[in-house]
């Protein structure tokens, strides 16, 4: 999918307005949880609302970006200058500032003679204006090792090399999905059109969990794809949908753009997200959870990432 037929989809046209609405607090849109480590609830009155509760590593939204933007600073030079040392590890402090580093710690060991070229090669295939093939995803198309990275951890690295890159992961996909499947709701659309696709990640957990987090936003013929450990689909979700989104509210290019959507939380680099609650959230206390409460509310901002509360 291009840009421009993404951006010409009447789905996508019809939802723009149906989510711009929801950023003002007397939209009428509200979402609670109760977190599990406080067992409070918490709740908002629109996404700008969310947005403005932003904590990640217990740190607010302009602690995280002034952080953020010294790693985009260091990881762009890194890789002009072709200084690899530099490069791995600015990689490295991205990955443990998201907590995903004991999961792609190794791997940046094991290709740190090959990390500069994956890089530049995958930044182009991110900023191409198409979803990326098979062979693209490669450095190296005929050589079946070449195979670029990219998961819920790269994923941080490329939205600090890139220009426009969001987080994508399996939660934000399903936060997305759950927008999707309201915004079809109230339209009465009964399938989800497939530019809106988004998909959601099974969450890691016990598989005998008492209160098992809810992932899939899926309900009725309302459906959406499972978020597979694959880096071209991983990209393409990245690539085909969700970098495309600045175009919401123009300009949608340049750091005017960035700056302009800041308190509304789509920002190129940036990523938000949400997971609804079917139960009250009182109901949800420390001695007895419904297995229909929410699992998740994310907030992932900026090009950083982190949930304003969250269930674990």
């Amino acid at each position: 999918m291009t840009k421009e037929a993404f951006l010409a989809d009447p789905h996508f046209k019809a939802m723009q307005p149906w989510v711009a609405d929801r950023f003002d607090k007397t939209s009428g849109w509200r979402h609670t949880y109760v977190d599990r480590r406080t067992h409070y609830p918490w709740s908002c009155n629109g996404l700008t609302d969310a947005f403005g509760q932003y904590r990640w590593n217990r740190k607010q939204w302009p602690e995280n970006k002034t952080e953020l933007d010294g790693y985009r600073h260091e990881l762009r030079r890194a890789v002009a200058e072709e200084d690899i040392g530099r490069a791995a590890e600015t990689c490295r402090h991205i990955l443990r500032w998201g907590g995903v580093l004991p999961h792609n710690g190794s791997y940046l060991r094991e290709r740190r003679s090959d990390l500069l070229a994956e890089l530049r090669h995958l930044r182009a295939v991110i900023d191409g204006d198409h979803t990326p093939t098979k062979s693209e995803m490669h450095r190296d198309p005929s050589a079946a090792d070449t195979e670029c990275r990219m998961n819920a951890g790269f994923v941080k690295i490329y939205s600090l090399l890139c220009d426009y890159c969001v987080m994508y992961d399996g939660r934000l996909g399903a936060a997305l999905g759950l927008l999707v499947r309201q915004f079809c709701e109230d339209t009465g659309r009964t399938t989800v059109p497939p530019c809106l696709t988004f998909a959601f990640g099974s969450p890691k957990e016990a598989p005998n969990a008492r209160c098992p987090k809810l992932r899939d936003p899926s309900r009725n013929e309302l459906r959406f794809p499972r978020l597979r450990p694959n880096p071209r689909f991983h990209t393409a979700q990245v690539c085909g949908r969700i970098g495309f989104c600045a175009a919401f509210w123009p300009p949608a290019h340049g750091h005017a753009a960035q700056e302009r959507t800041d308190s509304t939380s789509w920002r190129p680099g940036c990523s938000w997200s949400a997971t609804t609650c079917g139960t009250r959230p009182e109901a949800c206390d420390r001695q007895r959870r419904p297995p229909d409460c929410t699992r998740t509310i994310r907030r992932r901002s900026g090009l950083g990432r982190r949930s304003v509360g969250k269930h674990l």
